[in-house]
């Protein structure tokens, strides 16, 4: 049970992390990174094309790679977004960074799917399942509420910031769970050496 509520405490970060910048991302690409409005809608098909694609390899590589391909979506995650902030006043850099976010964070939720069912019990996938659906409501909804909060307290140049920071956070779970599932494992296998 404590490593599903670890999980879904992950996707609540991880997901208020995108929500709070991706809710105002229109508003964040024509005032701080000063497209025409006229561009929103590709720049938002080329995003949403992203991350498709990113779903498709993730479900390719987390099979192959299934515990290090959280870790290294999340550290590429953390990395666009800070290069968008430091980078909005490049149109190019804007476009590339903000598709290679979107192809990175959709396959995200696949590793989140991947590890419920390894981490829950037969008897609890059903409601462990409920509450990965509610943990991406809970991290929607609040993302939206926190992103709009750090507009009206910032800027939404500070969007990126905030964003970056759950997803430090959400990583920095993700590395402590990941210590304590190895230790686990040892302390198994040397148990039955000795036995």
């Amino acid at each position: 049970l404590a490593p599903v509520l670890v999980l879904c405490a992950t996707v609540v970060l991880v997901t208020l992390a995108h929500a709070t910048f991706y809710t105002y991302i229109a508003a964040w690409v024509i005032e701080v990174a000063g497209f025409d409005a006229g561009a929103v809608a590709g720049i938002l098909l080329l995003f949403g094309a992203a991350g498709a694609l990113g779903v498709a390899v993730a479900g390719v590589l987390g099979d192959r790679m299934p515990r290090s391909l959280l870790p290294v979506l999340l550290i590429g995650v953390a990395l666009s977004v800070a290069a968008l902030a430091a980078l909005a006043a490049q149109p190019a850099a804007v476009v590339v960074l903000l598709v290679l976010w979107s192809a990175l964070l959709g396959g995200v939720p696949v590793i989140f799917q991947a590890r419920l069912l390894q981490t829950a019990s037969p008897a609890l996938r059903d409601i462990a399942a409920a509450w990965l659906t509610v943990a991406f409501n809970i991290g929607i909804g609040g993302g939206a509420l926190v992103g709009g909060i750090v507009i009206n307290a910032w800027s939404l140049g500070a969007l990126p910031i905030v964003t970056v920071s759950c997803v430090l956070a959400a990583l920095g779970l993700v590395a402590v769970v990941g210590l304590l599932a190895r230790r686990a494992e040892t302390q198994i296998s040397t148990e039955s050496a000795a036995s």
